[in-house]
């Protein structure tokens, strides 16, 4: 995967390039938090904010087709979002791509949680409402999406069962960083698992990473959710499971999601089953991305401690 390295160049390249685009002069200020693109809030020379823009760093991570798509679904359904106002799959500056959308004017989900406008327990339940309607959107398929919701997995239990052909594991196969029989084995155990549970056959879009590092709230309260680079054909449990892995306050998270997310057809031991197969899941997909895309040994070790962890927790329940 081609990766572009940031070079202070990159903003003023990035500045002329935009300012011909959007015809008029302008600044743009770097936003570095939770980044794993180059982001920019682009104001005009009066610091009146124009418009959100990335500078894309992996070659074909986002999918811009994927994006549009879903940015024409939560039209259809009035769900909020940051429009997307231009876009480009690569060019000489920047070989990966770049986008411009629409700026939300507002602030980050975390800081209205310290700042007392939400407690994380409603804050989760307002989260859940947006949910529940994206929910409603169908995708062809399970998994990562590409073009026009379609994904690479008929079921499910398919998407699980063809990890270790991913090339990503077989080089942590082959640099003995992950045992393949230990891969094989987490399989057996999910699909085990996964005999308990009411798999939906219709496969649903999930955010997958609807944490409040990617919601804005808007000055009226309102959310918007931001970030649907990651997004993917799955089941509600994807999103539900994904708040409660990162937190350290989980049944706020619960009772939130719950009361908000409407009707669940499933008991409290089937939610706590699927709950653990997709902390799992999620481990899995971090082991080799902390390793080779981020290179963080740290955050790699802490990834497979907890992979064992969930392991051992699975075992219990099934």
């Amino acid at each position: 995967m081609g990766i572009l390295e940031y070079k202070s160049q990159l903003d003023d390249k990035f500045k002329v390039v935009l300012s011909s685009i959007l015809k008029q002069g302008l600044n743009l200020e770097r936003i570095k938090q939770g980044e794993v693109n180059y982001t920019y809030k682009v104001t005009n020379p009066q610091g009146v904010p124009l418009c959100h823009a990335r500078i894309f760093r992996y070659e074909g991570h986002p999918d811009i087709e994927k994006l549009l798509w879903i940015s024409e679904k939560l039209k259809k359904r009035n769900i909020p979002q940051a429009r997307i106002l231009y876009s480009e799959k690569s060019s000489i500056n920047f070989p990966n791509g770049f986008m411009i959308s629409e700026w939300i004017e507002g602030k980050n989900g975390w800081q209205s949680i310290k700042d007392g406008t939400y407690s994380l327990k409603n804050f989760t339940l307002e989260t859940a409402k947006i949910l529940s309607k994206v929910h409603k959107i169908k995708t062809a398929s399970f998994g990562w999406p590409y073009g026009k919701g379609l994904g690479y997995h008929v079921t499910y239990q398919d998407r699980i069962t063809k990890i270790p052909e991913d090339d990503k594991f077989k080089k942590l196969f082959e640099n003995d960083n992950l045992k393949k029989v230990d891969v094989e084995n987490i399989i057996s155990l999910l699909l085990k698992a996964l005999k308990k549970l009411p798999i939906p056959q219709q496969p649903m879009l999930v955010h997958s990473d609807p944490t409040p590092d990617n919601i804005i709230v808007k000055t009226d309260k309102s959310l918007v959710l931001i970030d649907w680079d990651d997004s993917e054909g799955s089941w509600w449990v994807r999103d539900y499971s994904y708040l409660r892995y990162w937190s350290d306050r989980p049944e706020e998270i619960k009772t939130g999601f719950l009361a908000g997310y409407g009707k669940i057809d499933m008991s409290d031991v089937e939610i706590t089953i699927a709950e653990v197969v997709e902390w799992i899941l999620q481990s899995l997909r971090l082991l080799p991305y902390y390793k080779f895309s981020f290179i963080d040994e740290e955050k790699y070790q802490k990834r497979m401690i907890r992979l064992k962890e969930d392991v051992e927790k699975l075992k219990l329940l099934v």
